[in-house]
């Protein structure tokens, strides 16, 4: 059976700011994907002109493909994760940034933003029941910290785990974490 065309096969997306370009004239920055895009929207009031690119590799290959296009005021935003790209990038002279932690949801869980959100949603009675919101933080960071060993191991050890497939959810007994 033929292959169906695409479209897809022809996008660019350094080719996409520069025509972008001509008809906004905002900074533009490169993320890993819509949380990202949606959050740095929130925080900045969408003073950046904001392009998906799918993953860390796609953002630093639009960032390199925009450079040689001698675009400027062209950034890409990506995960630090744990392994060189972000200092590769750094060497390389490509402005590219990552946050102060592995990726976004880390520097969220560490950030006051956690406590405001806890303090909003949470009871205040089982909050203080159980540790306070820094308490609450640690059971957070501790499940993170498993799950990522696990992914980790998964990754090294070439265990083939689908981790798109697990529920973690249903895992944790909502009383007590």
């Amino acid at each position: 059976m033929p292959e169906k065309a695409s479209l897809k096969s022809y996008d660019s997306i350094p080719d996409r700011i520069r025509q972008h370009r001509q008809a906004d004239k905002r900074s533009v920055l490169v993320v890993e994907g819509p949380s990202d895009e949606r959050l740095i929207k929130k925080i900045t009031a969408s003073s950046w002109a904001i392009f998906i690119a799918g993953n860390r590799n796609e953002v630093v290959k639009t960032i390199a493909g925009t450079s040689s296009m001698t675009l400027s005021m062209v950034a890409g935003l990506v995960d630090r994760d744990f392994d060189a790209l972000y200092e590769d990038c750094k060497g390389r002279g490509l402005p590219i940034f990552t946050f102060d932690e592995a990726d976004i949801e880390a520097m969220l869980v560490r950030s006051e933003f956690l406590d405001e959100v806890i303090l909003e949603l949470g009871s205040e009675k089982k909050i203080q029941q159980n540790g306070g919101v820094d308490a609450l933080r640690q059971v957070a960071l501790g499940i993170a910290s498993l799950i990522g060993s696990i992914r980790h191991a998964n990754a090294t050890n070439g265990w083939g785990i689908d981790f798109d497939l697990l529920d973690f959810s249903r895992k944790l007994d909502a009383r007590d974490l």
